[in-house]
Parts: C-alpha cells; structure tokens; sequence
C-alpha cells in the first residue's frame, strides 16, 4: 500500500519549520539587511507569509507606534475602523517589519537614495515580504487585504518603497522578464542586481496593491517616468495579472451555481448566475493598463431584473476592483453574496447601494428611528462628514438612530 501523499507530507515537514519562523519572524527580518543571511531569512520569511497564519494577538494593536498620532482629528467611528485595521495588521505582520515600514516616511528628499546598495537592498526585500504577508493574509479572508492596506497607506511604505526603487527599475526593457523568478530559491543570491529587483517590486507592488498603486502614479509619480510605468504595467503587469486571475478562477471551488470564463486576449470576464427565475450576467471589461485606468462592468443582458438594481450590481463590483484592492473572483463572490441577500429580502445600504460592505463584509447595522432605513455604520459616518450635517440621508430628520 502507498505511503500519505508526498504533499501532505511535505506539509508535516514545514510545519516545525514554520512554527520556528512564527516564533523568531523578528529576527529573520533583522537579517534581511544582513548580507551573509538575508537570502534564506527572505525564502523562510516568504514560505510563513504565504500560509497566512496569525503571529500574534488582536490585543497588543497598541504595539503600533504610530497609532496615537494617526488618532488625531478623527471622529469616533474613523476611529474605531483605523484601530479594527491595525489590530489586523498586528496579527498579521512581524513587529519588526512594521517597525521597519513606519520608520521610512521619516525619511524626506530621497534619503533612501544615500543608504548604499546593502541598505536599499534589505529594504527592497523588506517590501516584497510585506506584500507576500497580505497575499497571505487575504487567502485566509479577503477582508485583512483591505486592512492591511489601510495601514499600509498610513505608514506610506507604497510611496517610500516606489521611490526607492523607480529609478533602478528596468520599466523600459519590454524583452527582459529575469525579474519574475529573481527570488526564487536555486536563484536567489548576492550576486543579483538591485535593477532586477527593483523591477520586482514594481510587479508585485501593482499585483497586490492596486489602489494604492493607481494612488501613487496619479499623485506621487514623477511626471517624466509616467509614461514609462504605464507602458510597464501595458507590457509586463496587466498580461500576467489577467492571466493569475483567470487561472485563479478555473481553480476556484466555491463558485456555487455561477459559471464564470473570460478571456486572456480580450480582457473580458462574463458571470452568469441563475437566481428564482432571473439569469443574471456581468461582463467585466479590464483595460489594458489596469489598475492605472478602472474597469467597467456591463449588466444589461441580466433579464427579469429592474434596471436600478443592475445598475447597483454594477456599481458593487466597480468599487470591489477600482477602490478596495479586491480580484476579479472576489468581486464575483461578493456580488453573488449580495443578490442571495436582496432575493432574500434585506435591503442594501442606501449610501453605498451594497448589503454587504465592500470593506467589512458586513449588513447595515444602523437604524433611522423615523424612516427605518438602515445603513452600513462606515458609510453613514462618512456621509455625515462629507455633508458636515448630521442627518438621515433619506428622510432629511436630525439623526436619531440604533444599531440593529
């Protein structure tokens, strides 16, 4: 008879291995800037990232350095959403490698540039780490992608970490694909060119932070390198991205009764989905240069369904893919979750036009006591703020409301 499968036994091996890098995960990011260790703290360090396991307690969020200054001038419910992101980000990341992230915007005018190339070098390493911890970290739920994001806009690691690096990346050689397995284990070592690197990072960086990376190039990057970086995210980025997304469909187990296919060449992504009578179908349009450009999303071939209602499917999932960081899968099940909801009768939040809250996954849970609609607590709060009036968004009374 044959032994357990080689992969569950591959498995048992790294189990110790992993709890022993769970363990010591500050020191193997110590020894990222260490030239003699850096290479296998960065394959140990990669190896715990992606099996996305919590390193430490919600509790110790107040490790944050930060957190006390990034409190400043927020109402209570920004508040309570900025502490709920960093707790997830406490679990989730090593001490030292936040420690690491919130010590670089302290750094102004291109200090980075100074360090050397050891220094810049651990840097880059420290990034990609970061990057793979909140891949990690989204596979055991999508919503710690959209929290560890958060912190990572308040530390401005993105920005430091793009900085660092745009002018070393190779974004003009369109032939050179060595950067895409430059880290792999039988080819990491010192010998590797910070260029190679950098060029990583620009990959990964877009791969799993696209807002924010969409952010930085509308705002942060220089004018001069636009070009370049576009035609890299044309040419290199956008064709591998729609590629991992349509692979990462096919493999998809959870689809439930929807039927999704898509096309590498066309950049479109079809979803039809049966519900009580009702074929509902999505088409999503991907641009060629995504995430710098949004994409679209067309439901006018979904039949037995009122108009304002597509178009609020629609709108769900434009938000998913162009502000929260999510995948074309994960914008597909949270869409689906959603029209179970409605069919089911609860009525979706009238601020977002979503029942489930793109960020926390959660049902409106605030009550207007005069008109008794309910609203998701993040959106009725950030109403109020853009409006500077504290009132129901429906029926215009003084808001007198309870949570549900």
């Amino acid at each position: 008879p044959s032994s357990p499968s080689s992969s569950s036994s591959s498995s048992g091996e790294k189990g110790p291995l992993l709890a022993a890098a769970a363990e010591h995960c500050d020191g193997l990011c110590r020894a990222l800037f260490s030239e003699t260790k850096r290479w296998c703290s960065f394959q140990v360090l990669t190896a715990l990232a992606r099996e996305g396991r919590e390193l430490r307690p919600a509790e110790t969020h107040m490790a944050c350095k930060r957190l006390e200054g990034w409190r400043s001038g927020l109402d209570p419910e920004e508040t309570e959403e900025l502490e709920r992101d960093v707790a997830t980000a406490v679990k989730r990341l090593p001490r030292r490698l936040m420690d690491e992230l919130e010590s670089w915007s302290e750094r102004k005018g291109g200090e980075e540039m100074d360090e050397g190339p050891s220094r810049l070098l651990g840097k880059i390493l420290t990034w990609l780490i970061c990057l793979d911890f909140i891949d990690g970290a989204a596979a055991v739920d999508i919503r710690n992608r959209s929290s560890i994001s958060s912190y990572f806009e308040r530390t401005g690691a993105l920005n430091e970490a793009l900085a660092a690096t745009i002018h070393q990346a190779r974004l003009f050689d369109k032939q050179d694909t060595e950067w895409m397995s430059c880290t792999g284990a039988e080819k990491a070592n010192r010998t590797i060119l910070l260029p190679i690197l950098s060029t990583l990072v620009f990959f990964r960086t877009i791969e799993s932070l696209p807002t924010l990376t969409k952010s930085w190039w509308t705002d942060d990057c220089p004018r001069p390198l636009q070009n370049p970086v576009t035609e890299f995210v044309q040419s290199s980025v956008a064709p591998e991205i729609m590629k991992r997304e349509m692979a990462r469909i096919k493999m998809a187990q959870d689809l439930s009764g929807m039927e999704v296919t898509g096309s590498v060449i066309s950049r479109e992504v079809v979803a039809t989905y049966a519900q009580d009578e009702c074929q509902l179908s999505v088409m999503i349009r991907v641009p060629p240069v995504f995430p710098l450009r949004n994409v679209e999303v067309d439901c006018q071939k979904t039949l037995g369904v009122a108009e304002k209602r597509y178009r609020r499917w629609a709108l769900q999932i434009m938000r998913m893919l162009n502000t929260q960081d999510g995948s074309i899968l994960d914008a597909l099940l949270l869409w689906k979750q959603n029209v179970d909801k409605e069919f089911e009768g609860v009525e979706p939040c009238p601020v977002c036009y979503s029942v489930l809250c793109v960020k926390t996954h959660s049902m409106p849970n605030l009550e207007c006591k005069t008109c008794q609609n309910r609203f998701h607590s993040s959106c009725l709060f950030k109403w109020f703020q853009s409006s500077g009036k504290s009132q129901c968004v429906l029926c215009q009374q003084p808001w007198s409301g309870t949570k549900v």
